[in-house]
């Protein structure tokens, strides 16, 4: 990862090496999924649970980088899907735009109190909440995994109005699902079928209903974990 590492607008950036498909080598990206978001939120954590400032100073590089790029568009902000790419921009995804994009800010913001990455992380999930009619259900690229950013927030600012509109967009779901066996089920991205997988089915929507509903951390990050009451 650090020997990919590459200089960008204001920070760094991870373009894709001679081994990938002709398509994608030299490219680069934006998303968690794919590229600079997910990069620095695992630089971000490794640095800050390994004691790596070298390391944490570049999570931060990429999340200057990342706000740098954005295009603000009233109260919300969008971002390109990579560094020259035009073939689709306003994505609103975990896995490309916003949603995870978000995902790193609102941590970067956490560890460094930077108030431009909780600034951005703000209109990544005011963009993720806008969108949520035009998504489909899934974690990946959908309103399930939306909605885990506006909870990150709420944890996050301790501010209910992330909350309520992570639970309007449980709404979305409940219109995608459907009696199957007498239980209701959330279709998954097709909308037309239904799988259990976490990323594009039916376990991403439950994991968010999970949390909504009994609170804690987000599923497969590694977040610090809240102290324990003394004598716990």
């Amino acid at each position: 990862m650090l020997r990919l590492l590459a200089e960008a607008d204001g920070g760094v950036d991870w373009p894709l090496g001679p081994s990938y498909r002709s398509e994608l080598a030299g490219s680069g990206s934006y998303g968690f999924g794919h590229g600079v978001a997910g990069n620095a939120a695992f630089l971000l954590a490794a640095g800050r649970d390994l004691d790596r400032r070298e390391l944490l100073d570049i999570a931060i590089g990429g999340g200057h980088a990342l706000c740098a790029v954005a295009e603000r568009r009233g109260d919300i902000a969008v971002w390109p899907k990579g560094p020259g790419r035009t073939e689709r921009t306003g994505l609103d995804f975990w896995c490309n735009g916003a949603s995870g994009i978000g995902t790193t800010l609102v941590r970067l913001w956490q560890e460094t109190g930077e108030p431009r990455f909780g600034e951005y992380a703000d209109l990544a999930a005011r963009t993720a909440h806008r969108d949520r009619w035009r998504l489909g259900t899934g974690t990946c690229h959908g309103v399930a995994g939306n909605a885990q950013l506006l909870l990150d927030l709420a944890a996050a600012t301790g501010d209910e109005t992330y909350r309520t509109r992570a639970a309007e967009a449980v709404a979305c779901l409940h219109a995608r699902a459907a009696l199957r066996d007498g239980r209701l089920v959330v279709f998954d991205d097709t909308l037309r079928d239904f799988c259990v997988s976490y990323q594009v089915g039916l376990a991403g929507a439950l994991d968010l209903l999970l949390r909504l509903k009994h609170g804690g951390g987000r599923s497969w990050s590694v977040d610090p974990r809240p102290a324990a009451p003394e004598g716990g």
